[in-house]
């Protein structure tokens, strides 16, 4: 049915401060918040999907100068209580 003539469970006059029963509003509250946990939770794992695929294309594009300008040498030296060198190649 549709309509006027629709009949439903809740009353017609909802003059009051709530039609629903605490039970089921203290359902309702549970299932939203647990809703939007999950949501939560799947917008944090996007964000780490997209935070993936950005690297990912930015190892790309390393590889890819490395392989346009050629090998390079890195060279790194700090200093501390001994004094350390160290130089790699990457080819």
């Amino acid at each position: 049915m549709c309509g006027s003539r629709a009949r439903t469970n809740f009353p017609l006059n909802s003059s009051s401060a709530s039609t629903l029963s605490p039970s089921l509003v203290a359902k309702l509250e549970k299932c939203c918040i647990a809703s939007q946990d999950e949501m939560m939770r799947a917008k944090a794992e996007m964000e780490r999907e997209e935070m993936k695929c950005m690297d990912d294309e930015f190892i790309e594009e390393m590889i890819e100068e490395l392989r346009y300008y050629g090998s390079m040498e890195i060279s790194s030296s700090y200093s501390s209580s001994s004094s350390t060198s160290c130089s790699n190649s990457i080819v």
